[in-house]
């Protein structure tokens, strides 16, 4: 696993978080009808209905990606968790699991680390293994 690898699995898991906000807004805003994306007699439509089955191609879309989102997560919850020295476990989780900053990755370290220190531990223990 590479440091890249890392980094863009956790940008892809925050930008399906927000995708997934924005279309659950999209869909709340959607005022009644009918919701199963179908018009409701053939050849007969409305603004509704045609909103519904876009907000149901986009959400399409973003099922499929999520579940591969999700398999790559697996497989890096899988590498980060073969990680034997715990501080950098936590290391490697804090930041690629949490999503936190390396500046707090470092402040729920503690023992005076700073950024610079803890994201030096995850390069070094990437060139080695």
């Amino acid at each position: 696993m590479t440091l890249m690898q890392l980094n863009a699995l956790r940008k892809g898991l925050r930008a399906l978080r927000q995708q997934n906000e924005e279309i659950t807004i999209k869909a709340d805003s959607i005022p009644g009808g009918n919701n199963n994306g179908m018009p409701s007699a053939k050849g007969v439509s409305n603004s509704k209905e045609n909103q519904y089955q876009i907000y149901f191609k986009d959400k399409a879309k973003l099922d499929a990606r999520f579940a591969r989102m999700l398999r790559e997560y697996s497989e890096t919850l899988k590498y980060i968790e073969s990680i034997k020295d715990h501080t950098t476990y936590l290391i490697f989780y804090y930041r690629f699991i949490q999503d936190c900053s390396w500046t707090n990755v470092a402040m729920k370290i503690g023992g005076d680390n700073t950024a610079d220190t803890v994201r030096m531990q995850v390069n070094r223990y990437l060139q080695k293994n």
